[in-house]
């Protein structure tokens, strides 16, 4: 059932980042996950693709909301600009559990 699929990513993603600390490994650990993620969710290459641009998009906003917003939040350790490496993978992961979790409600609805 999807639904523990998609409680299964959530939860694989808290323990990412509640264990790991360094940048580049939770950067390659959610690059990782992404990529079980499309295979769980069986996300055909060129949507996996898309989310994935989606994703760097999202990540870039958050540079500049960052850099040219006064007030606006920050991360502790940037290496990349004013974002860490692993925000991009991550906003990957958010994307597939958003359009996951919509596409369940709508089969529960309909």
């Amino acid at each position: 059932m999807d639904k523990w699929k998609i409680i299964l990513v959530y939860f694989m993603v808290l323990l990412i980042f509640y264990v790991v600390h360094s940048n580049l490994n939770r950067f390659i650990l959610t690059i990782l996950l992404y990529i079980f993620s499309i295979i769980l969710f069986n996300i055909n290459l060129k949507l996996g693709c898309l989310y994935f641009l989606i994703g760097i998009g999202a990540a870039f906003t958050e540079h500049v909301f960052i850099k040219y917003f006064n007030l606006s939040w920050d991360y502790r350790k940037p290496n990349f600009f004013t974002i860490p490496f692993w925000l991009i993978p991550l906003w990957g992961i958010a994307i597939i559990i958003i359009v996951e979790t919509t596409t369940l409600c709508k089969n529960v609805i309909m």
